[in-house]
């Protein structure tokens, strides 16, 4: 099997067509070539808050920042220096020019609810987007720049805000029947949007979908769909493309990886259940099924791709598969509730904050060496 290496930079841009919310025409996304230069921090924080959903941490060069009882604090990565940088615990952590974003949401009827953006220089905290309350969560929030694109409406709604100005626009809204995995798989880069969401979940069709910040376009355009995998929240964006799971409805046949590329877009469809498309080894049907289920599972667990490698956070289990090869498992880390602690990448490396008797991080690196890096919290 061919080794795919797998890099933190987008290396293809999609063509975006004149006029919002039409089709792409034939070929428009195919004829893309051109390489642009990506921050990988952007990649990172697009995987980390699709799959930790809430518990997401967020990174810059100096800090780690985490949610914990009831603050957020700032740690280095070496575990010293853990400081309280804000007294609530807010969900979708995101680090951008200086300044700390993050949702909180709470049953208390006299408290606000929604997006706050702290200074991490002077401390100051303002409330950015206010929401109505526990029905109206935020659940992913992406940063790059002036703009800001957030999933509002418990998933329903995906919304784009001018950091400069406080001007927003909903760009794209869905019922519960549309929308069936209460978050939208995103990713930013520069001012390019990427988005993936079911169009169809009767038919398991997805959309896959651009939109051009500043643009002033009312909705997105759509560039490509495709059929047949397990919900967004089991993709990981990549350079050139995302990478799925597939597994049959029917639970028959064998399970296997594919890097879906958007150079596969042709006539508005995303044909990438290809030999060539495939990643590693696949998991035959016979194989263990609670293996295959927690690989397939939508909700309960979270993966990442290391290197040319893929890890899964299940319930209480961190499991590492090399080269993708899905009947290599390795079990690395035995944590109860590990999928809910806080947890992302950086520079490569997985970082789980596990606090129970004593505080750690758990570091797990692109090899699969686990690194326990210990940590003595605050009083609160």
């Amino acid at each position: 099997m061919k080794r795919i290496s797998f890099c933190l930079l987008l290396g293809m841009v999609l063509a975006l067509v004149a006029g919002c919310g039409k089709t792409a025409p034939a070929g428009n996304a195919a004829k893309a070539g051109n390489a642009v230069k990506a921050d990988p921090a952007m990649l990172e924080q697009a995987n980390s808050n699709i799959q930790t959903r809430y518990a997401q941490m967020a990174f810059d060069d100096t800090y780690m920042y985490f949610s914990s009882g009831d603050h957020v604090y700032r740690c280095g990565y070496d575990g010293s220096d853990v400081t309280a940088v804000f007294d609530r615990y807010l969900h979708n952590l995101v680090v951008a020019d200086g300044k700390l974003w993050g949702n909180y949401t709470t049953g208390n009827p006299e408290e606000k609810t929604g997006l706050y953006c702290i200074d991490l220089a002077t401390g100051a905290a303002t409330l950015e987007v206010e929401t109505s309350g526990t029905d109206d969560h935020v659940t992913s929030v992406l940063i790059s720049g002036d703009w800001m694109v957030y999933v509002a409406k418990n998933g329903m709604e995906l919304v784009v805000r001018n950091l400069s100005t406080g001007e927003e626009k909903t760009i794209c809204t869905w019922s519960e029947e549309e929308n069936t995995t209460e978050d939208i798989a995103m990713c930013l880069y520069g001012n390019t949007l990427y988005v993936q969401y079911y169009t169809d979940p009767s038919e398991y069709r997805y959309a896959v979908c651009t939109y051009e910040l500043g643009s002033n376009a009312d909705t997105l355009t759509e560039l490509g769909t495709y059929s047949y995998s397990d919900s967004p929240r089991t993709l990981v964006w990549m350079e050139d493309g995302f990478l799925t799971a597939s597994s049959p409805s029917s639970g028959e046949g064998e399970l296997i990886f594919y890097l879906a590329k958007f150079s596969d877009i042709q006539d508005g469809k995303l044909s990438y259940r290809k030999e060539e498309n495939q990643i590693g080894v696949a998991l035959a049907n016979s194989h263990d099924r609670s293996v295959y289920n927690m690989i397939t599972d939508n909700y309960n667990t979270s993966r990442y791709v290391l290197g040319n490698n893929i890890l899964f956070l299940g319930y209480s289990k961190v499991y590492y598969y090399k080269d993708f090869d899905l009947t290599n498992e390795q079990m690395l880390v035995e944590l109860d509730g590990v999928n809910d602690k806080p947890n992302g990448v950086h520079n490569g490396s997985l970082y789980i904050f596990d606090y129970g008797w004593e505080a750690q991080f758990v570091k797990i690196s692109e090899d699969g060496t686990v690194e326990y890096i210990p940590v003595t919290m605050p009083e609160e």
